[in-house]
């Protein structure tokens, strides 16, 4: 049975620059384009729907730019067969390639 899967994530960068794709932003959720988490404003800032079951969109904090930030908000929408559980564990392995990319750990 096919699952629809919704996730937000904080991510923490550890050496503050994540180098962020010139693009055209786009909204694919129609939520707001600034969202408060834990008494921080952050706006979007890209957006990505790279095939038809996924969409992601990258908020990073007000006043913050691509090129360097602290933290980003990130709310991924993909529909799939894989458990939670497998979803997880792929975006874990995406996340510590991305940082070890970044950071040369």
């Amino acid at each position: 049975m096919k699952q629809v899967l919704i996730s937000g994530m904080l991510i923490l960068s550890f050496c503050g620059f994540i180098s962020i794709r010139k693009q055209q932003v786009k909204n694919f959720y129609g939520i707001s384009e600034t969202l408060n988490y834990d008494n921080t404003d952050y706006k979007l800032i890209a957006s990505y729907h790279p095939n038809d079951h996924y969409y992601k969109q990258e908020y990073i904090p007000a006043g913050e730019s691509p090129e360097h930030f602290n933290t980003m908000l990130t709310i991924d929408f993909n529909i799939t067969d894989a458990s939670n559980k497998q979803v997880i564990q792929a975006k874990e392995k995406e996340l510590d390639k991305r940082k070890n990319y970044r950071c040369g750990c």
